[in-house]
């Protein structure tokens, strides 16, 4: 026992009380068990043997401990731990620490000042309260509870708990697993071995991890992230973060202000609510639920799906297939994988897609889109879109604003509901219902079915066949193949077809026909038409307001029930006209003419019936039944025979076979 100034001890054997509350004091234990209760200055401890206890209130201590076990009270000034044997634990209130662990396990719970605490050995519990820390810990398994200024974690062996909730911290951990709870400050993390679980609540973080699996929860500022191994588990709730991720899989929740990711792993679940976020995948398949600000995707591995909600989006998507489900902002996609679905409700898109197959829904503002590849199905409800599609068939459904379509491909089925098209369709067939707006139809490939309720429309029609109803606005046709079915019901048409044969059914308006290949047939219960027909035969039933007919080639069968008409037939043979009135006829032979008044001059085999108000005959071939039921008629008849004319008066130039009765109010023969 010390009373005074300094002492010196020398233990050899047995055990030993120390009660020292002078200066300072040197102890040298080497045998049995020791208590020592210091109240001084400083001191130094150096025990080989059995266990210890240790009560320091002075100033500063040096204890160097290669027994038993240990327990250490210091509540003075600073201290170094020097402990090589079996187990310890450490109460410190006071200054700055060292400690240097190497066997057994230890407790410590350090209240003030600094520490460094090397461990090489058992395990360990550490509860700092107070100042900043340094951890090496090379063995075993150890608990951090720090809650006071900053720490360093050098962590090379078993597995450890962190909870950490005040100032700054530094990991550096190689073994074992890891759970990591971070309430303060900044931390950086850096983790090479078994698993880690994080939960970070303040400042800013940085997270390099290499080892097996990680779940990360951190609510503080921001973060980033470098993950090469295992898989991970990612929920953050503030600030902004940045992800490396290079190996096994990831499941991320962020909530905070904005991340990059890169990812270059197994697979992925990403679940953003807050910020903008940059992706760059290179491994497995993904699932994105982003509610934040905006986010730029680059995927070049497995299949993803997207869910966005936030501002506006850049996609660019290189591998697999993917599920696009967007209701915020404008995007951009670039899609070179499998497939794709597309659900867009957001402002306006862009789309690059040249991979397998795709489907569109989309709600929002304006979309371009560029197809290279497979087949693709359009539903769109919002805005203007463009559409370059390269790849097999199609499925477009437009409820928005205007459309642009350039079609490449196998096979395409348009439904428009929006203000105007421009469909450029090179390949395939094509099926278009259009209830909107106006449209322009350039057609060079297969065949096409149009059902146009709407606005005005141009089409331009190359190869194949094709079916077109339109029952709204003004038609333009020229159709350069195939054959073509016309149900037009409303506004006005112009019609030019090149080849094959076409079916005319026309209910409203005005219609031009210029007909050169095959042959037609014109069904025409509305307006006036005009006719040039060039081609094999055709068909003519005009119910219409006045037509013009002017036929180069064939035969032509004529029905025309109101208003008047103009006929030119060069060749083959005509058939019935009933209309207002009717001028040229220059063909094989022609029949019934029931209207006003008519003008014949016919120039083929034989001719029959005339009823009208009064008619100028000139024939000139083959045979002729006339019969003349109204007005006056002039004939002038140059051919095999003619018959019977019953009519107000006539007048017979007859320079033929035989003619046989004549019966009417007066007859000049």
């Amino acid at each position: 026992m010390g009373v005074g100034g300094w002492s010196v001890f020398i233990v050899n054997g047995g055990w030993s009380v120390f009660i020292v509350n002078g200066c300072w004091s040197v102890f040298i234990v080497n045998g049995g068990w020791s208590v020592f209760i210091v109240n001084g200055c400083w001191s130094v401890f150096i025990m080989n043997g059995g266990w210890s206890v240790f009560i320091v209130n002075g100033c500063w201590s040096v204890f160097i401990v290669n027994g038993c076990w240990s327990v250490f009270i210091v509540n003075g000034c600073w201290s170094v731990f020097i402990v090589n044997g079996d187990w310890s634990v450490f109460i410190v209130n006071g200054g700055w620490s060292v400690f240097i662990v190497n066997g057994g396990w230890s407790v410590f719970i350090v209240n003030g000042g600094w520490s460094v605490f090397i461990m090489n050995g058992g395990w360990s519990v550490f509860i700092v309260n107070g100042g900043w820390s340094v951890f090496i810990v090379n063995g075993g398994w150890s608990v951090f509870i720090v809650n006071g200024g900053w720490s360093v974690f050098i962590v090379n062996g078993g597995w450890s708990v962190f909870i950490v909730n005040g100032g700054w911290s530094v990991f550096i951990v190689n073994g074992g697993w890891s759970v990591f709870i971070v309430n303060g400050g900044w931390s950086v993390f850096i983790v090479n071995g078994g698993w880690s679980v994080f939960i970070v609540n303040g400042g800013w973080s940085v997270f390099i991890v290499n080892g097996d699996w990680s779940v990360f929860i951190v609510n503080g500022d921001w973060s980033v992230f470098i993950v090469n191994g295992g898989w991970s588990v990612f929920i953050v709730n503030g600030g902004w973060s940045v992800f490396i991720v290079n190996g096994g899989w990831s499941v991320f929740i962020v909530n905070g202000c904005w991340s990059v990711f890169i990812v270059n792993g197994d697979w992925s679940v990403f679940i953003v609510n807050g910020g903008w976020s940059v992706f760059i995948v290179n491994g497995g398949w993904s699932v994105f639920i982003v509610n934040g600000c905006w986010s730029v995707f680059i995927v070049n591995g497995g299949w993803s799906v997207f869910i966005m909600n936030g501002d506006w989006s850049v996609f660019i998507v290189n591998g697999g297939w993917s599920v696009f489900i967007v209701n915020g902002g404008w995007s951009v996609f670039i899609v070179n994988g499998c497939w794709s679905v597309f659900i867009v409700n957001g402002d306006w898109s862009v789309f690059i897609v040249n991979g397998e197959w795709s489907v569109f829904i989309m709600n929002g503002d304006w979309s371009v889109f560029i197809m290279n590849g497979g087949w693709s199905v359009f539903i769109m409800n919002g805005g203007w879109s463009v559409f370059i599609v390269n790849g097999c068939w199609s499925v477009f459904i437009v409820n928005g604003c205007w459309s642009v379509f350039i079609v490449n491909g196998c096979w395409s089925v348009f439904i428009v509901n929006g203000d105007w098209s421009v469909f450029i369709v090179n390949g395939g067939w094509s099926v278009f219902i259009v209830n909107g707006g106006w449209s322009v139809f350039i057609m060079n490939g297969g065949w096409s079915v149009f059902i146009v309720n709407g606005g005005w429309s141009v089409f331009i029609v190359n190869g194949g066949w094709s079916v077109f109803i339109v029952n709204g606005g003004w038609s333009v046709f020229i159709a350069n193949g195939g054959w073509s079915v016309f149900i037009v019901n409303g506004g006005w048409s112009v019609f030019i077809m090149n080849g094959g044969w076409s079916v005319f059914i026309v209910n409203g308006g005005w219609s031009v026909f210029i007909v050169n290949g095959g042959w037609s047939v014109f069904i025409v219960n509305g307006g006036w038409s005009v006719f040039k027909v060039n081609g094999c035969w055709s068909v003519f039933i005009v119910n219409g307001d006045w037509s013009v007919f002017i036929v180069n080639g064939g035969w032509s069968v004529l029905s025309v029930d109101g208003g008047r008409s103009v006929l030119s037939v060069d060749e083959g043979w005509s058939d019935y006209v009933d209309g207002d009135w009717s001028d040229y006829v220059d063909g094989d032979w022609s029949d019934y003419v029931d209207g006003d008044w008519s003008v014949f001059i016919v120039d083929g085999d034989w001719s029959d019936y005339v009823d009208g108000d009064w008619s100028v005959f000139i024939v000139n071939g083959g045979w002729s039944v006339l019969s003349v039921d109204g007005g006056w008629s002039v004939f002038i008849v140059d051919g095999d025979w003619s018959d019977y004319v019953d009519g107000d008066w006539s007048v017979f130039i007859v320079d033929g076979d035989w003619s046989d009765f004549v019966k009417g109010i007066g007859q000049c023969l």
